[in-house]
């Protein structure tokens, strides 16, 4: 476990070097990540950007030629993907390598970095300064494609529109994608104009993990990164509602086999490491596992659900239940799952649910030392969340654990939001 901690230091303004160097994998993996404020300004810009980068660069103005020079790094992988973390837009760049240390020297290391630093701050270009209008074109119309679609997957649909309905005055509620409509409206200029912005004047972490020397690949993201950049501020952490002293109710009818049942929570943010851990514990009782309490007691035991489930998001404060339930049953999956709440609330947490979740979350963590791009995805997530450590930290706080953590942390959720996706009145069973 003490293998699992990098080191850090800031190579530019605004731009962190993050590096875990060990032996273990054959692989290196490099991963950098812009992180920016969800606005409903610019999210839908952001959120498209790292599609079309990846498109191509100066010197390889294309998709045939990105994937020769790839196969030429020894089939190197290049990856990009946009995510949300509380009321954060992350963008993320990421290339993986052959070690040095199977190909007897760190060359292939320091030509992917070289690409992964032309797709990100030396792209292909159009007309003037803009971004190539063809590429930008495309990639706007297959994420709006894409994000119109979402509605075929009515559980990640229905959590999505809970999340909006209950957060429809907050950053958060915003997708990290933006919508059809402010995805219509982008064009190159104003593209190659966010572009200059986020890679200028957003906060970058960029971690390695692998056969890595600290002090060179520190050298060489400073190089990377010494021109253009501005003093940055960090995104401030969402801001913490309260509930309202009746939860909403939002009914949506739609043409659907299977009604979903969403409800949200205001759970506050941590206070310290121990809330911290806690809180995810919390989450593995509640809806995580097959042992989980809504599981056991919404789907197996009271057979009112297809499916049941649980999330939080620690650094915003929220937490979901999530339930797919036959039509006309909502209000006793609802009763049901709000009483798993409660009983957390009050500490009622059998030795088998506390122990059992204990084994599902260090296996997971556990797991996480054999994939380095994990490795990653967890020590930026604590970045984020201010609560940034060892690996073993985590393991010893899930370790320490009690059913009287769970009371505390617990006893502060609220109910804001009832979300119901549901056919429409009278309609027959057969539906799409």
């Amino acid at each position: 476990m003490a293998e699992a901690v990098f080191q850090s230091q800031v190579v530019a303004p605004g731009v962190t070097a993050h590096v875990l160097p060990t032996d273990r994998f054959r692989t290196t993996v490099v991963r950098c990540q812009l992180v920016a404020a969800l606005r409903r300004s610019t999210v839908a810009a952001l959120g498209l950007l790292p599609y079309v980068l990846r498109r191509g660069t100066r010197r390889l103005p294309g998709m045939r030629a990105m994937s020769h020079r790839l196969d030429s790094l020894y089939g190197a992988g290049l990856h990009v993907d946009v995510s949300k973390v509380g009321e954060m837009q992350i963008l993320g760049f990421q290339i993986e390598v052959v070690s040095g240390r199977i190909l007897g020297g760190p060359s292939v290391l320091r030509q992917g970095l070289g690409l992964l630093w032309d797709v990100l701050l030396r792209p292909a270009r159009g007309r003037r300064t803009a971004l190539r209008e063809d590429w930008v074109e495309q990639e706007r119309e297959q994420m709006r494609r894409f994000v119109a679609g979402l509605a075929n997957d009515k559980a990640a649909y229905a959590l999505r529109r809970c999340m909006a309905s209950m957060c429809a005055l907050e950053p958060f509620g915003l997708y990290e994608y933006g919508s059809p409509r402010a995805l219509a409206r982008l064009g190159p200029e104003g593209l190659a104009e966010a572009h200059l912005r986020a890679v200028r004047g957003l906060p970058i972490h960029v971690h390695a993990v692998g056969d890595v020397e600290p002090a060179v690949f520190f050298r060489q993201v400073g190089e990377a990164f010494r021109v253009g950049r501005r003093p940055v501020l960090a995104p401030r952490l969402a801001h913490s509602r309260g509930a309202p002293r009746s939860p909403r109710q939002v009914l949506e009818e739609r043409d659907v086999a299977q009604a979903q049942l969403c409800m949200g929570y205001r759970t506050g943010r941590p206070r310290g490491e121990a809330d911290h851990v806690a809180l995810g514990f919390a989450n593995g009782v509640l809806g995580v596992f097959p042992h989980s309490k809504l599981f056991q007691n919404v789907r197996e035991r009271a057979a009112l659900a297809y499916s049941a489930s649980s999330s939080v998001d620690r650094v915003k404060g929220v937490a979901f239940v999530h339930c797919g339930i036959a039509h006309g049953t909502h209000r006793a999956a609802q009763r049901i799952a709000q009483r798993q709440v409660e009983d957390l609330a009050r500490g009622r947490v059998t030795r088998h649910e506390m122990e059992s979740t204990r084994e599902g979350l260090l296996q997971a963590l556990h797991a996480v030392e054999d994939d380095p791009a994990q490795l990653i995805e967890l020590d930026f997530q604590r970045l984020l969340t201010g609560h940034d450590g060892p690996l073993a930290r985590t393991l010893d706080g899930i370790q320490r654990v009690t059913r009287e953590d769970l009371r505390r942390v617990v006893g502060r959720w609220r109910l804001d939001t009832v979300y119901l996706l549901t056919r429409p009145a009278g309609a027959g069973e057969a539906s799409a």
